[in-house]
């Protein structure tokens, strides 16, 4: 493990009966130091890494169950060492009341370094650091383990081979119910570099496998911009990150990466082993395995097997805890872990939680409001209470305005308004079988405007295609497609307007302004060539105002001697016209007026 040093506070002598020497002070609070520390007692003096927990509650009760925890969480930390890619836990121990783990230093430079250096990176380089993380990630979490402090300064470039390494796993947020925080405090201990790779829902505390996920994408799309997630810009409806402008990417990694970091955690990949698939899909054929359909924040499992996604539920001083030392230490959680051993409100709470999420707001709150006033989460309970029964009216409006979408056919609205529906699972099920034909049935629709815009495009009326593109929306599983076709249709169509504009100059060279002007007026109105259309229209309709009064007027000269053949032989140039000189230019006008004129009725005749 490698790490840089936070504080300068002195070194002790000697550790764990003078077997190690400390070196440096890489943390240093109330209830844990962690050190920098030479090994005596091997040959070579290697570096460790030292971490010393001191318990600080007196309760004998409490002392016990957080040995305990720290034991069965030591396995598991020594478990995860045994692999190559995550330092090893060389020794856990309890020494005078404190408790010691000892790790592995792992010698080079952390990937923050890397990071910056010849940025930004290509796609395929971003890909090998993927492959190369994700099968590590998919060990931990294969041991019922979330990391939940990635970031770049947590992947060590080892020195010895070059493998990049994972650093930052701690048994501490196991412990959380030792440290007292406020939100505000954790806000302040948080480097602002951190909050980047950090989703929404571990700023609230709690930890889940996409929190790793969304961290590693985060990563990944520094790494393709340049740009640390915290500068890129945020869509305000939906939280999502800005970035693919700023990248070179192909459509189908980008949706890969999109997915590692969307917004809520249930529209990210639910697994490691799932981008590692896509990843290969991708190298091997380019397209993209689609394994789940989310709908606009409501998941739609594809196949009848797949699980219906888990609810978890913490309060938020535990929240604040678990944030406050994931961020101080660094460290994991060990999934399903949420309940606090010694207050029974947690415990009470969390089966509320559950009774919510089935559907049953009464007895939710119920068992919420028998939570006793000296309980740790008494005061969470009754805020929980009120935020309860405002969501679930807000469900209900928001399922009834879903209900009405769907019986009139407005499948856009009906995945919109589902896109809003409260995170509760007994609404989001009720929401589901609805949004499944409002999918298929948008899907459809698209299809069929796909096909028009296909057809359009043959005949090179690449405007029409590309209106009927704009009418697909993005919650259709064609919208990738119709993207790529965007881009497509309006560089076609930029072309096409350039060689009208080509068109339009040659027959203006010749004095042929009327053909000038059709030319000009089929060029669409948001390409490039259109301004320069719209000035030449200007020019040439004032030019051939000028050519058809210079006809008009040699006409004149033919009839005033009398010429009435070489009058008549300058009509078929002015026949065709713009439309603000109809009377001046249109033939039968000049015939009608001669017909009335000084020479007399019915000289043509």
């Amino acid at each position: 493990m490698s790490i840089v040093p936070s504080n300068t506070e002195s070194i002790p002598q000697s550790l764990l009966h003078n077997r190690y020497k400390a070196t440096e002070v890489l943390i240093s609070t109330g209830w844990e130091k962690v050190y920098i520390a030479e090994d005596l007692y091997r040959g070579g003096f290697p570096k460790r890494i030292i971490q010393e927990i001191q318990p600080i509650s007196n309760d004998g009760e409490f002392i016990q169950a957080v040995k305990n925890l720290f034991k069965r969480e030591a396995q598991i930390l020594k478990t995860l060492g045994e692999d190559d890619r995550i330092p090893q836990l060389i020794d856990y121990l309890e020494v005078e009341g404190r408790l010691y783990l000892v790790q592995d230093f792992i010698v080079g430079e952390t990937f923050t370094k890397e990071l910056y250096q010849d940025r930004p990176w290509s796609q395929e380089r971003v890909i090998a650091l993927l492959e190369e993380v994700l099968p590590i990630l998919e060990f931990v979490h294969s041991h019922g383990i979330i990391h939940g402090n990635i970031q770049p300064d947590k992947l060590i470039r080892r020195k010895s081979d070059g493998k990049l390494m994972l650093t930052g796993l701690s048994i501490l947020n196991q412990m959380r119910t030792e440290i007292i925080a406020f939100q505000g405090q954790i806000r302040a201990k948080i480097g602002r570099g951190r909050l980047g790779y950090i989703p929404v829902e571990q700023m609230r505390g709690i930890l889940r496998p996409g929190s790793d996920i969304y961290a590693l994408g985060a990563i990944a799309i520094q790494a393709l911009t340049g740009f640390n997630p915290l500068q890129l810009e945020e869509n305000p409806e939906t939280g999502e990150l800005i970035w693919q402008h700023l990248a070179t990417v192909t459509e189908d990694f980008a949706a890969i990466i999109t997915q590692m970091v969307r917004y809520h955690f249930r529209d990210r990949y639910h697994s490691v082993t799932d981008i590692l698939a896509d990843l290969k899909s991708l190298v091997e054929s380019g397209k993209i395995v689609e394994k789940n359909k989310s709908i606009n924040g409501i998941t739609i499992n594809t196949s009848s097997n797949s699980p219906q996604p888990k609810h978890h539920f913490i309060s938020n001083k535990a929240a604040c805890i678990a944030t406050s030392i994931a961020f101080g230490a660094g460290g994991y959680l060990l999934m399903n872990s949420h309940s606090n051993p010694l207050d029974r409100g947690f415990g009470t709470l969390a089966q509320a939680n559950q009774k919510y999420q089935e559907g049953d707001l009464q007895d939710a709150v119920k068992l919420a409001e028998s939570i006793a006033p000296d309980s740790g989460t008494y005061q969470e309970a009754q805020t929980t209470i009120s935020e309860w029964r405002e969501d679930w009216q807000k469900a209900n409006m928001q399922f009834q305005g879903i209900k009405i979408a769907f019986e009139q056919n407005q499948w856009s609205d009906v995945l919109d308004l589902a896109a809003h529906i409260p995170n509760i699972a007994f609404w989001e099920q009720k929401v589901a079988p609805m949004a499944n034909e409002a999918q298929a049935n948008l899907d459809k629709q698209a299809y069929q405007l796909l096909q028009e815009a296909y057809n359009r495009a043959i005949d090179k009326d690449f405007t029409t295609a590309l209106n009927y593109l704009k009418k697909i929306p993005p919650q259709t599983k064609v919208y990738p497609k119709v993207q790529t076709k965007i881009t497509e249709y309006t560089q076609k169509e930029s072309i096409k307007a350039k060689y009208l504009l080509q068109q339009a100059y040659s027959r203006a060279a010749t004095s042929d302004f009327t053909g000038a002007l059709e030319y000009l007026k089929q060029i669409p109105q948001d390409t490039p060539a259109y301004s320069k259309a719209q000035e030449k229209i200007e020019e040439y309709t004032e030019k051939h105002r000028i050519s058809a009064h210079r006809l008009l007027h040699r006409a004149s000269n033919r009839l005033n001697v009398q010429d009435f053949t070489g009058a008549i032989a300058y009509l078929p140039q002015m026949t065709e016209n713009t439309s603000d000189n109809q009377s001046i230019l249109a033939p039968g006008n000049y015939l009608q007026e001669i017909n009335q004129g000084e020479w007399g009725v019915g000289f043509l005749e």
